[in-house]
């Protein structure tokens, strides 16, 4: 949360001309769901019994009936805005495009995604009931999401504005993972919300650092692979990480969310499935015209990386490619959890 703190107070102090216009929106929209979710969790406690609000404590004494879902909801309110989900994405954009062109708060800023960690840990355990019955709303929700987003993005022409798409995008399929409750698609869903923050961040970065050269976040700049071969390179490299080419941490974490949402839903898995189609028809284009077609006639010299910046790029990109490859450790740390909770859901 500190982080999130910093990258608000980067927003506000760097950020563009607009960018108390994105504060406000995201306070409201935070406000709003945080409000519902103190509410709901009031609600547990005392329409529960439980003594105390330690969650030890609250999932011993659930709430039963229709007052179980309707608290669900509230909650759901809040981790909707934090995933985030449509429609309580509309922060997102505006929070991205007026925070400073370095990427850096933006890096900061992608730890909003606690909501999908929200919803497994707490949300589950909490309204298991609420949780079964409303799964096909909110799988239907979480696919819906994602494909909506990959469609916007596909007509992004700011690098910015084109990554919190892909992100939304990402989360939608998060969100399918959770919500339908199967333990490789939970597993799946855990897994890409933690690389989808590394590989995000890193092209922010690449971004900040595309930005710097250029002076512009135009998709359609072109020519910048022909001064900038390294940059160009890893920048590709991360978004094959971003759209789940096999061999890359995104992809085991997209393809098992596939597998287990078809053993429940097959048709939304279908539907994210689509999404997988259009993430690679935004990503690749985009790169395409900054990157390969021609730059204008007497454009400025782009340098190519240098110091660091090759670290900053090629370290995230070696960890996606470790777990894309040996996904075992990280698998087999996730796995006790997973089960433990849908275990104890018995819905599974």
């Amino acid at each position: 949360w500190s982080r999130h703190a910093a990258a608000l107070l980067m927003l506000a102090i760097y950020g563009k001309s607009g960018r108390m216009a994105a504060l406000t929106k995201f306070a409201a929209y935070t406000l709003f769901g945080s409000l519902l979710m103190l509410v709901s969790i009031i609600g547990v406690r005392y329409i529960g019994g439980s003594p105390t609000f330690a969650m030890t404590d609250l999932k011993q004494h659930l709430v039963q009936g229709s007052a179980q879902t309707w608290l669900y909801l509230g909650f759901l309110a809040a981790m909707a805005v934090k995933l985030p989900l449509w429609p309580m994405h509309a922060w997102l954009p505006d929070f991205h495009e007026q925070n400073h062109d370095s990427g850096i708060p933006d890096v900061m800023g992608t730890l909003y995604k606690v909501g999908g960690y929200g919803l497994f840990t707490f949300a589950i355990p909490l309204f298991p009931d609420a949780s079964l019955e409303l799964r096909p709303i909110l799988m239907g929700l979480a696919a819906f999401t994602a494909l909506y987003a990959a469609w916007i993005a596909f007509g992004q022409t700011d690098w910015k504005r084109l990554l919190a798409y892909a992100g939304l995008s990402h989360m939608g399929f998060v969100a399918l993972g959770v919500f339908s409750l199967n333990e490789t698609a939970v597993i799946g869903a855990m897994y890409l919300l933690a690389f989808q923050n590394l590989y995000t961040g890193a092209l922010f970065l690449s971004v900040g650092m595309l930005q710097e050269r250029i002076g512009s976040l135009d998709t359609r700049v072109g020519g910048v692979m022909t001064q900038a071969g390294a940059l160009g390179g890893l920048t590709m490299a991360l978004w094959f990480a971003s759209i789940a080419v096999p061999g890359m941490a995104g992809f085991i974490g997209e393809f098992s969310i596939l597998l287990g949402a078809y053993q429940v839903f097959p048709w939304l898995a279908f539907i994210a499935g689509v999404t997988t189609i259009g993430a690679a028809a935004y990503a690749l284009t985009a790169f395409q015209t900054t990157f390969w077609q021609a730059r204008p006639a007497g454009s400025v010299t782009v340098r190519d990386l240098v110091h660091t910046e090759w670290l900053i790029l090629a370290l995230p990109l070696a960890v996606l490619v470790l777990f894309g490859v040996y996904s075992a450790p990280a698998l087999n740390l996730m796995q006790p959890a997973v089960r433990a909770v849908l275990t104890a859901l018995g819905g599974n």
